[in-house]
């Protein structure tokens, strides 16, 4: 009778470790890392780039220096492949714009640069026109029939 208690005793202990354990899989799976978003940079040596990107991904463009000042990056596209996240410009000529990929398909992305004097009436007039194409291919694979 001895050896069916301890037994028994055994089999609730590890049957109470199991429990535990899928309790705490299950409590750890309530609370997943949020994902970081990827990202892809592009900057002013990106001029005439063909990048690619994939859903849910930013497209980050940073442009500055060589003594221009940077519009934020302007989006052309026939459907939606990029929405808007953010803009600015800093009072040193630089700026940023922070797409986020929110369709497949291409948009091309630019922007134009002037030069910055540090004097009236003896500046160079010209403007620097920066270009690059975002693609977005379709990677979801087809559904079951």
């Amino acid at each position: 009778m001895r050896s069916r208690i301890t037994a028994f005793g055994i089999g609730l202990a590890v049957s109470a470790l199991t429990l535990a354990s899928a309790c705490t899989v299950v409590a750890g799976a309530a609370t997943p890392t949020p994902p970081v978003a990827k990202k892809v940079t592009l900057t002013v040596s990106s001029d005439g780039a063909t990048v690619l990107a994939t859903k849910g991904e930013l497209v980050v463009v940073k442009l500055s220096g060589d003594h221009l000042k940077w519009s934020v990056a302007q989006v052309t596209q026939s459907t939606p492949v990029l929405a808007l996240v953010s803009e600015g410009t800093t009072t040193t000529g630089a700026s940023t714009t922070v797409f986020r990929v929110v369709n497949y398909g291409t948009a091309g992305l630019s922007a134009t640069g002037t030069p910055v004097c540090a004097t009236p009436g003896g500046c160079p007039q010209y403007v620097v026109l920066w270009h690059a194409t975002v693609v977005v291919p379709v990677v979801d694979p087809p559904s079951a029939a």
